[in-house]
């Protein structure tokens, strides 16, 4: 029964079978009892999961359990903490949170606006240099945790409000924080990935890249829908855990720490790091003799920066060909410079992002190319922050 309801069986005895999860968060234990020649099943989860237990129940009728057959498990969805689809409201009086399920209709709508203000964002991101720094700003803090797109629809949607995002999370989880969401405030709408587990035969089909390590069908993220975000300035309540609370720079103290963590990622990508007096560049990659050089006159955030400029041309693999490297040179430095300014303010070192060089004078406007190439940047500094810095904190 766990099986067919598609949940991991996590103990099984004559008595009662422990299952997993399904969907958003349907858990408990089914009990087995036997009573003469028949069998009942009871089954105990929190009330307000109980319509979607049911639901998945009800499915069982259509699996297949006759002898030497395998059960045929129905797509999970591994949710987030919010559940997207509902309409959060806040009752003056009593304080309480209300949900109204959304119609596919109001879904739908919801999606397709989302989508239009992420492409116009995207296209006055491309001509408006003033716009590129904002965005390089916001991704050192959101970086770790956010893509491309999802920070581009934070930005757009806290400008409309008139404030500057900094710390966004699920009201779920402003709740374990003991902090709660303000009166009236209005959530953000990310687009969270949908995963579903794949069917045993979509995951026979693909073979061993069709399992994950525990045996079971792998998941795989099938679009995407809006899901809601809050801002810290949109809660009110306990002060939040000095971890959180501001993204602290790195000290004088600190400084050859994040030096040595920094050289330690390179030397793992098997480049060694060397130095020597100025030349015309502050550091360059020599992917033939495997070694990255940092002008070692330079200063220490400097020459940190400058370090993780050349891990980010590693990362991106713009050096496994040369002749591709000098056909598309301005393209690839300028998206390893932005790498490096994002992870560097990630890691606590007061960058500016006019260090990176304009972009509207080469994009020409291009919304295509500047979505593409603001991707693999978020992409790339969300390799290297996480590879440099403890597990981020779930959201």
């Amino acid at each position: 029964m766990a099986s067919a309801l598609n949940g991991a069986t996590y103990r099984h005895d004559p008595n009662k079978v422990h299952f997993g999860s399904y969907g958003d968060g349907v858990n408990g234990t089914v009990e087995i009892r036997k009573f003469g020649d028949h069998v009942r099943f009871e089954i105990a989860v929190p009330k307000k999961l109980a319509p979607a237990m049911a639901e998945n129940i009800s499915s069982l009728g259509k699996v297949d359990v006759s002898e030497g057959s395998e059960p045929q498990m129905a797509p999970e969805v591994e949710s987030e903490r919010e559940t997207p689809d509902q309409v959060l409201t806040e009752d003056a009086n009593d304080g309480k949170e209300k949900r109204s399920k959304l119609t596919p209709e109001e879904r739908k709508e919801r999606h397709d606006a989302l989508s239009r203000k992420l492409s116009d964002g995207i296209a006055e991101l491309a001509e408006d240099d003033g716009r590129w720094e904002e965005f390089l700003r916001a991704a050192q803090g959101f970086a770790a945790t956010w893509s491309f797109n999802n920070i581009m629809l934070i930005l757009l949607q806290a400008a409309e409000r008139g404030f500057t995002p900094s710390i966004m999370k699920t009201s779920r989880a402003w709740n374990k924080l003991g902090r709660k969401i303000k009166a009236g405030e209005k959530a953000l709408y990310i687009f969270e990935p949908m995963k579903y587990r794949l069917s045993l035969e979509e995951a026979q089909k693909e073979g061993k890249k069709g399992f994950g390590s525990d045996g079971k069908p792998r998941m795989a993220i099938r679009g995407v829908r809006p899901s809601p975000r809050f801002d810290v300035s949109q809660t009110e309540g306990e002060p939040l855990p000095e971890d959180l609370a501001s993204r602290a720079l790195v000290t004088d103290d600190e400084i050859a720490e994040v030096w040595e963590a920094v050289a330690a990622e390179i030397r793992g990508s098997g480049y060694d790091v060397v130095g020597g007096p100025p030349d015309d560049v502050d550091s360059y990659t020599d992917p033939e003799a495997l070694e990255v050089w940092v002008c070692d006159t330079l200063d220490d955030k400097a020459a940190i920066t400058a370090a993780l400029r050349e891990l980010a041309h590693i990362r991106l693999d713009h050096l496994d060909d040369a002749d591709e490297y000098r056909q598309h040179r301005e393209r690839m430095d300028r998206e390893a410079s932005a790498v490096a300014i994002i992870a560097a303010g990630a890691l606590g070192l007061n960058t500016s992002p006019h260090q990176q060089p304009a972009l509207a004078d080469w994009l020409e406007g291009d919304a295509e190319l500047l979505a593409e190439t603001a991707e693999r940047v978020t992409t790339a500094a969300q390799e290297i922050i996480r590879a440099l810095q403890e597990p981020a904190v779930p959201v």
